[in-house]
């Protein structure tokens, strides 16, 4: 443990101290959390042109179709009614005892905890989708969500994740924290949209027996992305899938690790990522899958895909697993490429310019995975998204987006009208 690193209650007496100077806040978190990672984050002090009083969050209403519940920053914004089923505390009014997850060796989550203006708390209704949006215009002090998924009936949670405007910001943290109890079927969306700054996210989860637990992640926008996350199925028959969609362009750094552990027996673990790298991005993919002793009859399984745009675009992707059961079937792949010269032939042929055959194999590659969200609405709004950012290889979404009419037939997409005639 870093000796910066104390614990939990010591680190929120220092928090509330050193809340009095923001600045002073601002750099022990940097210098204690974002100096690990990977990628250099200039720790220069922003501009006033840097920081925007708030998100324009409309923007991103009509964008997704959606309307929101509520904006977090450092405090919460109730946008239209708020569902009972989200709750806000402060760190010190939360009941760490009864609803905390992580453990205290995990020293991120002591960090973010401990530095937290707000801590949310929801518990999803099935039925009742929450729509929320984090916003980091101006306030990079972690937000920490914590999600309790009890309802055996389908539940849903939209997040959308915005950066600051520029890269003069410092990073922003976000800690999730997931619980599927047991019956429980949760499915939780997380969109990176939007601002010029740096995101960190750390994800946790847990899955009770018999839960499913679909999480997909979509990554757009941010100038630095830096996600770690590590779900577990923690009891028997649990079902965990993770799928990640990343559209990198410009200069973008995007780094992720994953850590998938099947703990019990008769668990399924799957861990699915596809990566389109454009312009100048650089991306880090790491996937690990960890089967314990007596996790037996269980499936563990992790892909990675990849096609690079552009010779100046750069993909690294690292699969990686550990069984320690003998009855279990575990598999991993990983691969990346340019477009496949034969499929652009083949597409030409049909009549299509090899700027619209390489765009419709894109986003026929993206659908693999955005085909298995469940929320239509969310689904179609990703697709069009994803649609917009290949075809002008930048993230900076418009005032107004057009949505494509896209069918999702299986794990192949179509564009209609240009469906292959016989």
């Amino acid at each position: 443990m870093n000796s910066n690193i104390k614990d939990y209650k010591s680190l929120r007496e220092e928090a509330i101290l050193m809340h009095k100077n923001s600045k002073a806040s601002q750099n022990y978190l940097r210098d204690i959390l974002y100096k690990k990672y990977n990628f250099k984050v200039n720790l220069s002090q922003p501009s006033n042109d840097a920081v925007s009083p708030s998100s324009n969050y409309a923007k991103y209403e009509k964008i997704l179709g959606i309307k929101f519940n509520a904006r977090i920053t450092g405090g919460f914004d109730v946008i239209n009614t708020i569902p009972d089923e989200v709750q806000v505390y402060t760190p010190d009014s939360f009941n760490i005892t009864g609803k905390k997850l992580f453990d205290n060796s995990d020293i991120y989550a002591v960090f973010v905890h401990a530095f937290s203006e707000k801590i949310i708390y929801i518990s999803p209704k099935a039925g009742k989708p929450v729509n929320i949006i984090l916003d980091y215009s101006n306030d990079s002090y972690p937000i920490q969500l914590i999600i309790d998924a009890r309802d055996k009936e389908p539940s849903t949670i939209n997040e959308i994740i915005l950066s600051g405007k520029s890269e003069e910001l410092p990073p922003s943290v976000i800690m999730h924290e997931i619980s599927a109890g047991k019956d429980s079927n949760l499915e939780f969306n997380i969109l990176y949209l939007g601002g010029d700054s740096g995101i960190i996210s750390m994800l946790r989860g847990n899955a009770g027996e018999y839960s499913k637990l679909n999480i997909n992640e979509i990554y757009v926008g941010n100038s630095l992305t830096k996600e770690e996350s590590r779900i577990i199925s923690a009891s028997a028959n649990a079902e965990v899938n993770i799928r990640k969609t990343v559209a990198a362009s410009l200069n973008q750094k995007i780094d992720l690790l994953s850590d998938i552990i099947n703990n019990e027996r008769n668990t399924r673990c799957d861990s699915s990522l596809n990566v389109i790298a454009s312009g100048n991005s650089v991306c880090y993919a790491k996937d690990f899958a960890e089967v314990k002793e007596g996790a037996k009859s269980s499936l563990s399984h992790i892909s990675q895909r990849g096609i690079i745009r552009d010779p100046t675009a750069s993909l690294n992707m690292m699969p990686d697993m550990s069984i320690n059961e003998s009855y279990t079937k575990a598999s991993h792949y990983s691969y990346s490429s340019p477009i496949d010269r034969d499929e652009l032939f083949y597409l030409e042929s049909r009549g299509m310019s090899e700027e619209q055959a390489e765009h419709l194999i894109s986003l026929g590659f993206f659908s693999t995975n955005i085909s298995m969200i469940k929320d239509e609405n969310l689904k179609n709004s990703a697709i069009s998204i994803l649609d917009y950012v290949l075809k002008k290889k930048d993230y900076h979404l418009p005032e107004e987006l057009k949505r494509i009419d896209w069918e999702f037939d299986g794990n192949i997409g179509l564009v209609k009208g240009i469906k292959d005639k016989k």
